[in-house]
């Protein structure tokens, strides 16, 4: 009888221990806003998953004590798409379609896409057909419908001419101030951008952030940025303006790098 008493009391006890290792195991119910954001806005910019999630690791961990985002006043937005772009989603069979790029003077003149995240659009054409080109492509996390900061539009710089190559003719003076505006119609509004700088930067420098805890970040990113510019467009730019961000991909020396354009908004 002893001996049955013992198994069941050792059985209990297993069950219990098993149990609570299992609770221990779970994750929080509650995680912060940096550990909900998307690994895809940092497997963009890092040559591996290992280098991304160590990025975005980083991140979370400079931000932990940010408790409340500060989230950008909306503004009135149109609720229904226009027409044009009610027909060319029709036309492509694709309602991924959010936008029309133009930068006068340049093949920059693409329809803007915006994927479920920051890869599908890396490898697939505006048919979403398999492209190693890829497409032009709005930043997952963006909203379209609201008044982000940061604005972000990604694409290759094809060797071909097509895509962001222009991009890289922003490192001429003459041609960056021959081509100072971009026109970025959305699917609600058409907008104006005027270009305040280009560079060249590393992938840790973090020029693709959309959401700022505080005023003073999203200015401290500003001042970092005019910085880096290779040109001086003499142009104030504050942490009351909006900024649109154009990103291709290049390689110096070795290095997986980045050029960029930023422009902010004027109409």
């Amino acid at each position: 009888m002893n001996k049955w008493v013992f198994v069941c009391v050792t059985i209990v006890i297993i069950l219990l221990g098993g149990a609570y290792i299992l609770q221990m195991m779970q994750p929080p119910l509650s995680i912060s806003i940096y550990e909900s954001v998307d690994i895809y806005a940092y497997r963009y910019f890092y040559p591996s998953q290992a280098a991304a999630s160590a990025a975005h690791s980083e991140y979370a961990d400079e931000n932990q004590s940010v408790q409340t985002i500060t989230s950008v006043p909306e503004l009135a937005h149109p609720t229904e798409i226009r027409s044009e772009f009610v027909l060319l989603r029709q036309q492509f069979e694709n309602d991924d379609i959010v936008g029309h790029l133009i930068i006068d003077g340049t093949s920059i003149d693409y329809f803007v896409t915006q994927g479920q995240d920051n890869h599908f659009y890396l490898y697939h054409d505006i048919h979403k057909n398999a492209n190693r080109s890829g497409w032009v492509f709005l930043d997952h996390t963006n909203n379209i419908s609201r008044s982000d900061r940061n604005t972000v539009i990604y694409a290759h710089n094809v060797r071909d001419g097509t895509r962001f190559r222009d991009i890289t003719q922003f490192a001429s003076l003459e041609f960056f101030n021959n081509h100072r505006y971009i026109h970025f119609n959305t699917i609600y509004e058409d907008s104006l951008w005027e270009v305040f700088a280009f560079y060249r930067t590393g992938i840790d420098f973090p020029y693709i952030q959309i959401i700022f805890p505080t005023r003073d970040i999203f200015a401290g990113l500003l001042s970092e940025i005019q910085k880096k510019s290779w040109h001086d467009a003499n142009i104030v730019v504050t942490a009351d303006d909006r900024i649109l961000t154009l990103s291709t991909c290049v390689s110096y020396g070795g290095q997986d790098m980045r050029y960029v354009i930023h422009a902010r908004l004027v109409q």
